[in-house]
């Protein structure tokens, strides 16, 4: 009997194009945070597509075919988590009312209850972003491969892909952008001394900041030098050209959250770096608690993956007592110091400064990055929201 023998993968094909794409060295030039996005749009499409998918037959069929597929696996992801949550309702009523019999132990723990999903279905925007990113892929693939047609966006393909959603998943397509509000920013920063240190220094020192390039900050991204009023500076490493790095200049309580991480979780490398035994480390280094207290200081020692940090914030929100809100997490950070920020200042240099954002466009490179008014007011604004945020729920007003 014969082995079958799978198809090699022709040149022009999804999985062979993606390949070289995804590649180390030779691949797209492109941020670090952005590949981590683009690898799950490639999921997507590998899983609706199939590796020998011809990147030259891409067409008005294909924008529609993973419209519907993507819109489908949405709607089915919401049943499913529906369902969970009604069930989950059933179990905590007959606990509840076994409870009310006494047949409950006092310090019985009471069970989970998922969150019903909210009405407005996500994914339309992922949608979109995956589409746009496969003709991205193809374009890359005619520049350097051997792909015989350059692909361009069919003509209104958003409106295509938005007319499907919607018959698809009976519901227009509505952008929510979910943010914290002051109650909950509250109650996390009343819980910093139970989180992962590592998030604990990040929510202090970098608040308002893109976290998923914060984890991959450098000891060499941190200089504690005093100048003007500020005791140092902290820049977060660049995510691409859409997302830039951010400079935060550090305040005395900012100074005293780093030194609290050099004397605990970070000791083993910043000793080690004080000693000028080593150049540089990460200064959110990945793995578990018990795999860094073992450590001796490694400069090779990777970051907090993305995947990871997400796990931290929601054990922080958990213990905090905030209720999981699905697309939320980092954004709903940046999305309260933003609005915040804006109820105490208007000028937006200030406010772009304050979350590595341009919405100044061209004329901002006129201005003098480094002007000393909207740096300090920057920094004003910035400890002004941590000591909003600080404060104790029954003595101030939740606005």
């Amino acid at each position: 009997m014969h082995e079958r023998r799978t198809p090699e993968l022709k040149e022009s094909s999804l999985a062979f194009v993606a390949s070289k794409y995804f590649a180390a060295e030779a691949g797209a030039v492109v941020g670090a945070d952005s590949l981590v996005n683009y690898r799950k749009y490639y999921a997507d499409v590998l899983d609706i597509m199939g590796e020998h998918f011809d990147l030259n037959t891409l067409s008005v069929a294909t924008v529609e075919l993973l419209a519907r597929a993507l819109a489908g696996e949405c709607v089915s992801e919401w049943k499913a988590q529906a369902k969970a949550a009604k069930e989950s309702e059933k179990v905590y009523a007959a606990w509840l009312l076994r409870k009310q019999e006494g047949l409950v132990r006092k310090n019985g723990k009471a069970p989970r209850r998922v969150p019903m999903p909210p009405e407005n279905l996500r994914g339309h925007v992922r949608t979109l972003k995956t589409i746009s990113w496969l003709f991205t892929l193809a374009r890359w693939g005619f520049d350097r491969l051997k792909l015989k047609r350059q692909p361009a966006l069919p003509q209104h393909w958003g409106d295509t892909v938005t007319t499907i959603w919607t018959q698809i998943t009976n519901r227009k397509p509505k952008v929510v952008r979910e943010f914290h509000t002051l109650t909950e920013m509250r109650q996390l920063f009343s819980v910093r001394d139970r989180m992962d240190p590592r998030f604990e220094n990040m929510v202090s020192v970098a608040l308002g900041s893109r976290l998923g390039q914060t984890r991959r900050a450098m000891r060499s991204d941190l200089v504690l030098r005093p100048y003007a009023f500020a005791r140092g500076r902290f820049t977060t490493p660049s995510g691409g050209r859409k997302k830039p790095s951010l400079e935060i200049d550090v305040s005395s309580r900012a100074e005293r959250a780093w030194q609290k991480a050099f004397d605990t979780y970070l000791k083993p490398w910043e000793d080690r770096y004080q000693a000028r035994e080593i150049t540089n480390y990460h200064l959110y280094p990945g793995g578990t608690l018990a795999d860094i207290a073992q450590s001796t200081g490694d400069p090779d020692w990777p970051c907090l993956t993305e995947s990871y940090l997400g796990e931290l914030f929601d054990q922080a929100e958990a213990i905090a007592g905030i209720t999981k809100v699905a697309g939320r997490r980092f954004h709903g950070l940046r999305r309260f110091t933003r609005s915040t920020a804006a109820r105490m200042e208007k000028d937006t240099r200030v406010l772009d400064r304050l979350i590595g954002h341009n919405v100044r466009g061209v004329g901002a490179v006129y201005e003098d990055p480094e002007d000393e008014w909207v740096l300090r007011r920057t920094y004003d604004v910035r400890e002004e929201i941590i000591k909003k945020v600080t404060q104790k729920p029954e003595t101030t007003n939740d606005r």
